[in-house]
């Protein structure tokens, strides 16, 4: 049996949830997803920081479900992912935040490292926890979802590193707003700021 079976393929069965800070009740990120993807704090998807926050929480008592909250059911996973990203918009969580350069780590010298250790068996988030990334930023290098930077790249500051999106979009970055980055994407006849 497939992993996602649907026996239902036609009842959307996608949510939106929140990770709130028990004590404060700030949202610190925000996902979509189906199951129990919500309760799951050492899920290989989470970011290192984002797993050692929720472990954090649940070495000091506290169980996902002080943490999760579900706020919409019932969605396509279309219609979760836009909610999620209008959410995050808004909300602009500690465990959703670009992070611009620092994401960009994966250089040659590291894919290199990192297919080494994945033809000697390694999984992809124990290669990630090697290198202190996220697995899926790992991921997405290894099977050629991003564009590598060089380690010249990797030493310039957030305002100054552009690059080609698979879809052959350019992304480039025009300068910040606070400590938002303003990242403008173009085709040769379109241009878009968010």
């Amino acid at each position: 049996m497939k992993k996602n079976f649907n026996p239902f393929p036609s009842v959307p069965r996608y949510y939106v949830y929140f990770h709130s800070d028990p004590q404060t009740h700030e949202i610190v990120y925000i996902g979509h997803g189906c199951g129990a993807r919500a309760w799951l704090s050492n899920e290989p998807f989470r970011s290192v920081l984002h797993s050692e926050y929720l472990g954090m929480l649940e070495n000091t008592g506290y169980t996902p479900d002080h943490w999760v909250e579900i706020v919409d059911r019932g969605l396509t996973k279309e219609e979760a992912c836009a909610l999620e990203r209008l959410y995050i918009k808004k909300y602009k969580p500690e465990y959703n935040k670009i992070q611009g350069a620092s994401l960009l780590k994966v250089t040659p010298e590291i894919l290199e490292e990192a297919n080494t250790l994945r033809n000697a068996g390694w999984s992809y988030q124990k290669i990630a926890d090697n290198f202190d990334l996220a697995t899926m930023t790992i991921h997405r290098a290894m099977n050629g979802k991003t564009t590598l930077i060089t380690p010249f790249q990797a030493s310039m500051s957030r305002s100054f590193l552009s690059r080609v999106t698979p879809d052959g979009l350019r992304m480039r970055s025009v300068g910040r707003i606070g400590t938002r980055q303003s990242l403008v994407f173009s085709t040769s006849t379109t241009a878009t700021t968010v």
